[in-house]
């Protein structure tokens, strides 16, 4: 999975650059909660 954007004024692209990592950190912190989620339901309806 992925997720491209492109900033279009200089004020984006100074607050895209300052905000990239946290936005980052955070993205990969919930994405990896919803893939455990979703492993917990399957194994649930596994059983």
């Amino acid at each position: 999975m992925s997720f491209t954007a492109q900033p279009q004024t200089f004020m984006a692209k100074v607050l895209s650059f300052i905000m990239a990592p946290m936005m980052k950190g955070s993205m990969n912190k919930m994405l990896a909660k919803d893939l455990s989620d979703i492993k917990a339901f399957v194994e649930r309806k596994g059983s």
